[in-house]
């Protein structure tokens, strides 16, 4: 009688583990933040701005970024692509000149 009690709560304890382990990898991954470092590693190595995203030491930014790098792989300029915002470089080169003052 005793081992069916220890078989039952060894299941309901292996089930909540579980249901707490999906929870958690869905709502507080460790790699909800990586793409802010890997871009940041990105900039300081392609660009050398040491002072972007001071969160980390710029060395394990660097790291995080350096297969991406070596790849070929480039930040677009604005950090946005053209493709999610529908904008791209060209549409800002024949842009009137708005810092002319009228007298």
């Amino acid at each position: 009688m005793r081992s069916g009690f220890y078989i039952a709560a060894l299941s309901l304890l292996s089930i909540t583990v579980a249901a707490l382990s999906i929870g958690s990898v869905r709502l507080d991954s460790a790699t909800s933040d990586e793409p802010a470092y890997i871009a940041a590693g990105m900039i300081k190595l392609t660009a050398g701005r040491l002072d972007f995203f001071r969160d980390q030491p710029p060395l394990m930014n660097s790291i995080s970024a350096a297969p991406l790098v070596a790849a070929g792989y480039e930040m677009p300029p604005s950090g946005r692509s053209a493709e999610t915002t529908g904008v791209s470089a060209s549409d800002f080169s024949s842009a009137p000149d708005t810092t002319a003052t009228e007298s």
